[in-house]
């Protein structure tokens, strides 16, 4: 397995808005899938920076972070976005009922 915020391309896979490892984007998709068919909303992350983060990516967040400037931020190479499989929903308030009504089967939890 490769280092955390080091995937190649071929590692990852496509969501709408982003990328993820692959197994994590086949459950995203499907997540997504059922939660616009069931609840109508369709699930995306908040920019092409809200899944999967490079370490170059993460140690811009922290930096950030670090400088009062930023959200909240994981130490760059511990960061759940540098492994694939976390996303930052574009709007959490509709979009959190897919992942806690839904998202448990799928391997996606709030």
């Amino acid at each position: 397995m490769p280092d955390n915020g080091r995937f190649a391309d071929t590692e990852l896979a496509a969501i709408p808005g982003g990328k993820l490892a692959k197994e994590a984007a086949a459950n995203w998709l499907a997540l997504r899938a059922e939660g616009g068919k069931k609840l109508g909303v369709w699930i995306a992350p908040l920019g092409s920076r809200s899944s999967y983060r490079t370490f170059a990516e993460q140690q811009h967040f922290w930096d950030l972070f670090q400088a009062g400037k930023g959200n909240l931020a994981a130490r760059p190479g511990t960061s759940n976005h540098g492994w694939g499989n976390a996303v930052d929903l574009a709007h959490p308030p509709t979009m959190r009922k897919v992942i806690d009504g839904l998202g448990a089967p799928y391997g996606w939890r709030w």
